[in-house]
């Protein structure tokens, strides 16, 4: 049986489901002033402290089973998260990146049994925010674990080629030579949709 919603989160709190609904229709439909990436930490933190660690939920999906709780929260994370890295490098700020790591993080610290492919992509995510920041090296290690981990997902490839792509905006370290490399190696191992791959190397290789 799913909970009240006008029933206080499960830790007693005055924290209630109303106050997280309102929360998260001002963040999707209402602009506020605040910067978007401090407004989806504000829905992180209360869905953290109230709902997460108190009673071990590993997902979002969980939670969504046990409340009576109108957003799927992945849905609203993943079509939101592209506006929250462009405002990172729009402000040209390593706080404001220390703080979407941060986020990405706890993240994958907490939630994990949200679906795979999600969990995945949040991975990804997390080595391309390092790149952003100035982390080259890091964003390597990263990649490397994580294609290293899951060879057949190509998206994993996708990204890491990328951000060395000249041909993209998001490349601050250009080499054309990487990322054909790093497409080239997807190309070997990953099981579907390489098409996407082959698409970007005939781009890169065009005379």
């Amino acid at each position: 049986m799913k909970a009240d919603r006008n029933d206080p989160c499960p830790s007693g709190s005055p924290f209630t489901m109303h106050r997280l609904e309102a929360m998260l229709k001002e963040y999707l439909y209402e602009s506020s002033g605040e910067r978007i990436l401090e407004q989806f930490w504000g829905i992180w933190t209360a869905i953290r402290d109230h709902m997460i660690i108190p009673f071990n939920y590993r997902s979002f999906a969980q939670i969504t089973e046990r409340f009576d709780f109108p957003y799927e929260m992945d849905a609203v994370f993943f079509g939101t998260e592209a506006k929250m890295v462009r405002e990172c490098r729009e402000r040209q700020d390593p706080e404001a990146w220390d703080r979407l790591i941060q986020l990405y993080r706890e993240m994958m610290e907490y939630l994990t049994d949200m679906y795979e492919e999600s969990r995945l992509n949040l991975r990804r995510s997390y080595a391309e925010a390092h790149f952003y920041k100035g982390e080259t090296g890091t964003a390597d290690a990263l990649f490397e674990q994580l294609t290293e981990e899951h060879p057949e997902w190509v998206w994993g490839y996708v990204g890491w080629g990328d951000l060395y792509n000249p041909q993209f905006d998001s490349s601050a370290a250009g080499s054309k030579d990487k990322a054909l490399r790093l497409y080239q190696s997807g190309l070997d191992k990953a099981s579907s949709d390489k098409d996407v791959l082959e698409e970007r190397i005939m781009e890169l290789t065009r005379p």
